[in-house]
């Protein structure tokens, strides 16, 4: 994965997974005596403003400024089962006030494939949201403005308040998380449903669960209805009279996702208005996105362009980006890759019953675990088409397929058919004659959960992710080269051209140099 990619993704952290759904959080603790009277929700919520340093210190906050050093796992780009995802070291620099809507933040991300640092600027302006892209400010997009507004509405010092003010808060029944009793108050934001646990005992806050589904970014949106918890702790009682917690953990549907620590926290102090400030363009380009209950509007589909190129008769690869291709054989279609979307899966399918009318598409082969590699699969489930995935992947596709996508249904969403999945545990071959494809597991370091597509009469192989342009992951270029020629030494093939994921078809021997 790409660092222009890996930070769309928001990639992330080096934690043990966080048990905080079934397994880490048990019903039903501490219910009320018999005849002493349960608080309600507003009542232990002003309970624990009171314990971190009162209501009204909290909406008298003028503004905070926090740095923060960690670091996010990619769990995007997971490749092996046997160890964690790459990670990315981060620090930020964050100035907000969410009582004035206002913030602005300056991050710099290392990534594990490229020397270097990237760094990043957003700024927020009561509802405008800009970013920075490479020297330039621009309007946002709605995904970084929905991040945006989870911060400045859901942060440790802002949720009681937000949570007071949501007309259906109630408390739900109480939980606990190890031997720690806590309440449990739930309410609706933007359309999504929070869970807030606050200690029986102490009354702090402790952590925030946000259910929601992203559906204008790529990365996020495949997996519909995703579930965030944030855990806040190491509080620190700040000059002023205000806790604050100097260490929060986040999780990304149970899997651990990123891991900061406070370095640096000063309170009351205002955001500088010239700090947000942005052209009115660029303003006006941010509001226009948004309607005037201030949710966003459902955006239509980025059109999906394809470039279809043909590698050999009743062979074409849609290239550029992620890239699919397609094999007609003798008794239907072969799709090899569903990446990024269900748009393009869509556009793919399109292409293919114009290309050769009348003609079935038989089988999708996923070649790896990645997400954007899988992340039109649901469409392709939605048809009942079978799915052809490596063993060790098995899971996470099954995991895709069955993700719920209630607050922005797709297709499978909207028919809930049962997927065809189909795995692959050594060499298996669809389709006969000058088209027949051989799946191999490359079975490597790098490539452990990646399968090739090779194509012996055309002495054509797709690569999966085994290789990549060298310019994409420059750290990892040679390796990369390396284990590839190693697995078809392996394998004993007789290569003539490859292609991959990012790789349109190139000469054998131009990978091996």
């Amino acid at each position: 994965m790409h660092s222009r990619c890996v930070s769309a993704a928001l990639s992330l952290v080096v934690l043990a997974p966080i048990a905080v759904a079934t397994a880490g959080l048990r019903a039903g603790a501490q219910q009320p005596r018999a005849g002493v009277r349960a608080p309600d929700a507003r009542t232990v919520l002003r309970a624990s403003a009171a314990a971190i340093g009162g209501l009204e210190r909290l909406r008298g906050l003028s503004g905070l400024r926090v740095a923060e050093v960690g670091t996010e796992y990619l769990v995007s780009t997971l490749t092996r089962q046997d160890a964690p995802g790459r990670l990315i070291a981060q620090s930020m620099i964050t100035s907000r006030s969410g009582r004035d809507s206002l913030l602005r933040r300056t991050q710099s991300q290392t990534f594990p494939m490229r020397a270097g640092a990237f760094t990043s600027t957003t700024v927020a302006h009561r509802g405008a949201v800009a970013v920075t892209r490479g020297a330039a400010l621009v309007a946002a997009s709605l995904f970084d403005a929905a991040l945006v507004a989870e911060e400045l509405e859901l942060s440790p010092e802002r949720v009681l308040m937000t949570a007071l003010e949501a007309p259906d808060a109630r408390l739900a029944r109480d939980t606990s998380i190890g031997e720690v009793s806590h309440r449990v108050v739930t309410f609706t934001w933007e359309g999504a449903p929070i869970r807030l646990l606050i200690d029986r005992s102490s009354e702090f806050p402790t952590r925030v669960e946000v259910t929601r589904a992203y559906p204008t970014n790529v990365f996020w949106a495949m997996w519909g209805d995703i579930r965030f918890v944030t855990v806040w702790s190491a509080w620190s009682l700040e000059p002023g009279g205000l806790w604050y917690p100097r260490q929060r953990t986040v999780t990304l549907n149970g899997a651990a996702f990123r891991e900061y620590v406070v370095t640096g926290l000063e309170l009351d102090v205002p955001v500088p208005p010239d700090s947000v400030a942005m052209p009115d363009s660029i303003r006006a380009a941010s509001l226009a996105a948004v309607v005037d209950t201030g949710k966003a509007r459902p955006s239509a589909a980025a059109a999906v362009r394809l470039t279809p190129v043909s590698l050999a008769d009743n062979v074409v690869l849609y290239q550029g980006g992620y890239q699919a291709a397609a094999v007609r054989q003798a008794d239907g279609v072969v799709v090899l890759e569903a990446p990024e979307s269900n748009a393009k899966s869509r556009a793919v399918l399109a292409d293919v019953s114009t290309r050769w009318p009348g003609v079935r598409v038989k089988a999708v082969v996923t070649t790896s675990p990645m997400w954007m590699h899988i992340g039109g699969v649901r469409e392709y489930a939605a048809r009942r088409i079978p799915i052809y995935v490596l063993d060790v992947n098995a899971g996470v596709v099954r995991s895709l397929v069955a993700a719920r996508h209630r607050q922005a249904p797709d297709s499978l969403e909207r028919r809930r058919v049962a997927p065809v999945v189909r795995t692959v545990s050594s060499m298996m071959t669809l389709g006969t004659g000058a088209e027949r494809i051989e799946l191999r597991p490359a079975r490597g370091q790098h490539a452990s959960a990646m399968l090739m597509a090779w194509m012996p009469a055309l002495r054509l192989l797709y690569a999966s992710d085994v290789i990549v342009p060298d310019s994409f992951e420059p750290m990892f270029a040679r390796g990369n080269r390396a284990e590839l020629a190693w697995i078809v030494r392996r394998e004993g093939l007789d290569v003539d051209r490859v292609f991959a994921e990012h790789l349109p078809a190139v000469p054998w021997a131009d990978v091996v140099r």
